[in-house]
């Protein structure tokens, strides 16, 4: 072989190894795993992950769903593990090193998330930023449902269907009570749980057939706002939109009024 053709020959094996790279600096969680296996029902399909710049912290992270035919870059990187594959370019890498990849079902929202990173100094207090908040709040200004305004909340289908989903689940219930608390980047977040009684000061909204009860403390910044419901094939969450906010952390999680 000539001097030429080995330099070629280790180029293309260098770039072959480079793409095909199994990395163990980062770890998929079972519940991850699990999430995968349901929705990637192509075997070409991949989970990718990736850090940019943005959020509350300086940056923050993102997760796509891509397949064998998209062009895979020569920096990547493959996590597998149970018959599903992770992709992670190699800068994105330097900043999870030690990191783990949960998927984290929760009342309010369910979605992939970056759980124990190592090279996180400082993060975003709504564990977006340096995957996504508890629950997004936005003031987009049109409302989705045309109901009177005079109501605290009102609820989008998507939202109705999904509570009515929620409280199948939880016979005892009574309904879902909304609330505020001290979190995030911008003072205050939407909080969801179960009620299985109307306290005293409750406000009860009920709306075809579900039963929303707000906590006082939640009931002047909430009034007048929406509550919608979306789902993708990586995450699922109620979205508030709230006319009262005048500011939002770069999360989306928490909010002023």
């Amino acid at each position: 072989m000539s001097i030429f053709g080995r330099y070629q020959f280790i180029a293309l094996t260098k770039r072959f190894l480079t793409t095909k790279a199994i990395t163990t600096e980062l770890k998929l969680s079972d519940n991850c795993v699990r999430r995968l296996q349901a929705i990637l029902k192509d075997p070409s399909e991949k989970l990718r992950v990736f850090v940019e710049g943005g959020g509350c912290s300086g940056f923050q992270y993102k997760f796509t769903v891509e397949s064998n035919k998209e062009a895979t870059k020569e920096e990547d990187l493959i996590i597998e593990r149970d018959g599903v594959q992770v992709v992670v370019d190699k800068d994105s890498l330097e900043l999870l090193k030690g990191s783990i990849i949960d998927y984290q079902e929760e009342l309010i929202k369910a979605s992939f998330r970056i759980v124990n990173n190592p090279n996180a100094e400082q993060g975003c207090s709504c564990a977006s930023a340096f995957v996504s908040g508890s629950i997004r709040a936005v003031n987009r200004g049109r409302r989705l449902t045309n109901l009177p305004t005079r109501a605290a909340i009102t609820l989008t289908e998507s939202a109705v269907h999904r509570v009515k989903e929620i409280l199948t689940a939880k016979p005892d219930a009574i309904g879902l009570r909304i609330g505020v608390r001290q979190r995030g980047c911008n003072g205050l977040s939407y909080t969801l749980d179960y009620a299985n009684e109307k306290k005293k000061m409750d406000e009860e909204v009920s709306q075809d057939g579900v039963k929303l009860l707000i906590d006082p403390k939640a009931q002047l910044s909430l009034l007048g706002t929406e509550m919608d419901f979306v789902r993708d094939k990586l995450s699922s969450e109620f979205i508030f939109n709230n006319p009262n906010i005048k500011g939002t952390c770069g999360c989306g999680e928490s909010f002023n009024v």
